[in-house]
Parts: C-alpha cells; sequence; structure tokens
C-alpha cells in the first residue's frame, strides 16, 4: 500500500470518528435534556416570552433567540425541551464548521481535535443545556468564519498544500454566504459586530490576500450582513433606539472611575479557566500569543508558508480579540461569556498549535504534550457537570452552596401554586397576574398553567422607565374593572400606588419552596379586587 493510500485511509477514519462523535454528543445532549429535570433559568424564561409575541428586535437582544424558541416550540410544545432543544442542537453542529476549518487549514487530525477542543469543556456542557443567545451567535460566527477561510483561498489551493480541495463554487459565492451567515449572527448577539473589522484587517494586513479588498466579495458580504439587520434597525427607530440604549450600558464603567481593576480583571480569568479548563485555557492564551508572533511575521513576509498565511485569520477573530476583553476588564466587570466565540478560532489555532503547525519558540514547544491531558481533565469537568443535578441529592447537597442548580429549581412549583390560587379567585377569568421581579413574570408566564400573559410593575419617580421587554409591551391599562394576583418575593408588599388603585387589598397565601438543606425560596401572594384605574 502507498503512503498516499495509507494517508487516506487514516483519514477517512479520522472523518468517520469526527461525524460517530457528533451524533453520540447529539444524542446524549438530546436524552439529557428529555431525562433530567431542570426547570427554565428566568433568562430563558424571559426569552420564551419574546416567543410568543415575535418581532423584530426586543428590549436588550436581537430577535433570533425569540424566533428559534418559537419555532422549536411550536413542533416539540411548551416544555423545558422545547425551549432547549435550539442550544443542544446548534452547540452541537458547530462543531462541525470547527472542525472543517481545521481541517482545511491544516489537516484532518487538526480539524478532529479542534473539535474536541470545544466539547471538551464546562462551557460547551452548558451551552447545551441552557437556551441563551449564545448559542445561535457561536454558530453563526463558527460558519460566518469557514465561509470567510474559502472565500479568502486561492482558486488554485489544492490538497498538495495542504488546504481544502478545489473550491465547489466560484469565490464570489462564499462571499455572499459569509455575509448571510454573519448577518444571521448579527441578528443572535450584538458581539457578532467585531466580525467584519477584524476580517477586514486580516486582508488589509496579509500581502497574499490582499488584492481581495480590489474585489466586489467583501462589500458585498459586508452589504448583505447590514441589510439583514434593517428591519432591526427600523424596530429601534421606532422604540427609541432601546437595544442601543442597553448595550452601551455594559460600557459605562469604562469610564465610570480612573485606574485599572485588578480585581474585576482576576475574578474574568478564573471564571474564563472555570469555563475551559485551567490547562487548555492556558495553551489557548499561549497559542495565541504566538499566534500574535506568526502574524506580525507574515505581515513582514510576503511568501509565508501554506497554512501559516491563514494563522492571522485564526488569531484575529480568536485571542486577538479575547485580549481585547481581557484588557477591558481591567477597567469594568466583564460577564464571563462575552468571548465565547472567540474561543472556537482558538480551539483551532491551539490544536495546530500542539500538532507542529506553525513555529513555536523556545521551551513553548515542550508544552504541546500537555493538550491531551487537558482534553483529559475538560472532559472530566464536563462530564461531572452534566452529573451534577444527579448527584446532588444523592449526596444531600441540594440548596447548600455547592448548588448550581438554584436558579432552575422551584419555578414549576410556584407556578402550579399561583395557578391554584387563581382557580380560587371569585373571578378567576377577570383576574391578571402581576409581579414586580422580571424574573418572576417571566417564570409565571411559563409555568402558570395555560401560560398566561403576566404583567410587571414598574413605576420608579413618577415615570416608566423602561428596563425590561414587559415595559414595551404596555401595562394592564385595559383590565378596568378587573382584579389581580400581585406575587412579591421575601416579605415585599405592593407599592403604595398600587394599593390605591384597588378596592381592597388582601394577602391570599405565602408560597415556600424548598430548595433543600432547610432553604426555601419564599413568595407572597396578594389579593387587589376591582382595578379602579391604572396609575401613571
Amino acid at each position: 500500500m502507498s503512503l498516499s493510500h495509507e494517508l487516506d485511509r487514516i483519514n477517512y477514519g479520522r472523518d468517520r470518528a469526527f461525524w460517530f462523535l457528533l451524533v453520540a454528543l447529539l444524542a446524549w445532549r438530546l436524552l439529557y435534556l428529555l431525562v433530567v429535570p431542570l426547570d427554565l433559568s428566568p433568562d430563558e424564561a424571559y426569552y420564551w416570552d419574546w416567543s410568543r409575541h415575535l418581532d423584530w428586535g426586543y428590549y436588550s437582544k436581537p430577535p433570533m433567540v425569540a424566533w428559534l424558541i418559537g419555532l422549536s416550540t411550536s413542533i416539540f410544545g411548551n416544555n423545558e425541551f422545547g425551549v432547549r432543544m435550539p442550544a443542544a442542537l446548534l452547540g452541537t453542529c458547530a462543531l462541525v464548521p470547527i472542525f472543517l476549518i481545521g481541517k482545511g487549514i491544516f489537516c484532518h487530525k487538526t480539524g478532529f481535535f479542534s473539535a474536541i477542543v470545544v466539547a471538551a469543556s464546562p462551557a460547551a456542557c452548558v451551552g447545551a443545556m441552557i437556551m441563551t443567545i449564545d448559542a445561535p451567535l457561536l454558530f453563526f460566527w463558527a460558519v460566518s468564519v469557514l465561509f470567510l477561510f474559502y472565500a479568502m483561498e486561492p482558486d488554485d489551493y489544492s490538497r498538495k498544500s495542504g488546504g481544502v480541495p478545489r473550491r465547489l463554487a466560484p469565490g464570489k459565492y462564499w462571499w455572499y454566504l459569509t455575509g448571510l451567515t454573519a448577518g444571521l449572527g448579527l441578528l443572535s448577539k450584538q458581539t457578532m459586530l467585531a466580525f467584519w473589522p477584524v476580517a477586514f484587517l486580516v486582508l488589509a494586513a496579509s500581502h497574499s490576500k490582499r488584492h481581495l479588498l480590489k474585489t466586489m466579495g467583501p462589500y458585498i458580504a459586508l452589504l448583505i450582513s447590514i441589510l439583514a439587520t434593517v428591519p432591526v434597525l427600523i424596530w429601534n427607530w421606532h422604540h427609541q433606539w432601546i437595544t442601543f440604549q442597553h448595550t452601551a450600558h455594559h460600557f459605562k464603567g469604562i469610564n465610570a472611575t480612573a485606574g485599572l481593576h485588578f480585581e474585576t480583571f482576576l475574578r474574568f480569568v478564573l471564571s474564563q479557566i472555570g469555563l475551559i479548563s485551567p490547562i487548555t485555557w492556558s495553551l489557548m492564551m499561549l497559542s495565541g500569543a504566538l499566534g500574535l508572533v506568526v502574524w506580525a511575521r507574515c505581515i513582514l513576509s510576503k511568501n509565508p508558508k501554506p497554512g501559516g498565511q491563514n494563522i492571522p485569520l485564526l488569531t484575529g477573530l480568536g485571542p486577538a480579540l479575547f485580549f481585547l476583553v481581557m484588557i477591558l476588564s481591567l477597567r469594568q466587570q466583564v460577564n464571563a461569556n462575552w468571548p465565547a466565540p472567540f474561543y472556537l478560532t482558538s480551539a483551532v489555532l491551539v490544536s495546530a498549535w500542539a500538532l507542529g503547525h506553525f513555529p513555536v519558540y523556545g521551551a513553548t514547544a515542550r508544552l504541546r504534550i500537555l493538550l491531551r491531558p487537558g482534553l483529559v481533565l475538560g472532559a472530566a469537568m464536563a462530564v461531572f457537570l452534566y452529573l451534577v443535578p444527579l448527584l446532588l441529592p444523592a449526596l444531600h447537597l441540594n440548596g447548600t452552596g455547592f448548588d448550581p442548580t438554584v436558579r432552575l429549581r422551584g419555578w414549576h412549583e410556584l407556578g402550579t401554586d399561583v395557578g391554584k390560587i387563581l382557580e380560587d379567585m371569585p373571578r378567576p377569568e377577570k383576574t391578571f397576574i402581576l409581579a414586580g421581579k422580571r424574573q418572576i413574570v417571566s417564570e409565571l408566564a411559563f409555568y402558570v398553567p395555560g401560560t398566561p400573559r403576566v404583567y410587571r410593575w414598574h413605576h420608579k419617580g413618577g415615570a416608566r422607565a423602561v428596563t425590561s421587554q414587559y415595559e414595551i409591551w404596555g401595562s394592564p391599562l385595559d383590565k378596568t374593572g378587573w382584579d389581580c394576583l400581585f406575587i412579591s418575593k421575601g416579605e415585599r408588599k405592593p407599592p403604595g400606588e398600587l394599593v390605591k388603585s384597588f378596592e381592597k387589598m388582601t394577602l391570599a397565601r405565602i408560597i415556600q419552596i424548598p430548595l433543600g438543606n432547610n432553604r426555601s425560596r419564599s413568595f407572597r401572594v396578594y389579593y387587589l379586587k376591582n382595578l379602579i384605574r391604572w396609575p401613571g
């Protein structure tokens, strides 16, 4: 058997192994969602409530998460599996473009290891269990990077150079697809805004790819992405640019105080280590720093080696952006999920580095052997995270400080109890539900039998400030003459202004939701009789 035939056989085996892993992982994640009884988190219930009012925009985020949940629940019903199924599906399918990027730029083995790096992490476990805006963002980011790679490849790039086969379609069509998927990413989360500036920077800084800036492909792709967001922009225009105001709120800390804040930096770094695993994350940072060095050398060299000319693409859309977020954490609080998409291309880069596909310097070569134990540790952490909901009751740790599932329990019981109280009201068909906290509103909307519309009370200083989607949907102005159930957490009472708007108020019931180890969540349900006029 010739060497080429032996290599083809090995590569075919790795391809089969990847697809087997993909199918097995998807089956496991879907089965897990069906078997493990975890209530929706407040954010999941909030996005589900959005899906009942499909629109081009929402208070804090673009509309993709609501569209996906709406599609899934229309098929599987209004249940936890229906809400979370897109997370499991998209989180698993995101491995496909990662595999193809690593395989296309370097080799089959790099593609396989790249997918393993992404899958073998606690972050991947959480992302497949909880439906948030990150699920579609990660998928469309990965696919956009793949299509961008195909679009940037010269037509004579062949298997002999270690890259992809001759393209199945002209380069311009890959640009169109890149624009489409990047546009869908923009409809998923604002983080996708970082994609195009880095893409153009990579093109401008590359001797071998700079000529593409003289073609229409990149600009048409950018235009397609922008056009995809036009309806969202129009929606925001009609709603006082509320999504932009909310997004800007996250960055107010930049100029709030002078100097550096090492506490927020350390907190951010520790959160990333926990999400990825200590060894793998450290190697990602090291390979990312080396990738920046290779990028600088590519700028200076007019004839970079095959494969090496694509390291700037992986570095720019991965570690470089992560390092910027890390710098930002020195100035303000940074959410742990902000750099999530940047880890996808970082996974390809660290795999290529560990397999010797680009230069290393000094003692860093000896550290490449740590990737495999890092993957084992990450996979063990992910498996443990999957088992946590099953281990906690067995170890009598429910409700303790070691219980990360507290936010995912007790909401079903609350909704059921409030539903029973509603049935016992004198006029249940003329009684609406009201709560002050957005989290309670969304959970009640999902778990009260019949999934009624639940309103939010938010009234400060005589002016209604918009702080959630519920204010955009409006207050129960048409409920004059109706009764109300007001649900508050702890011992809080309904605001005096609200009480004055009704004929009478009484405490209907106190609900105690046990969480384990003498820990509970307490709610008070007040009955407000006969709305005279909604305040304000």
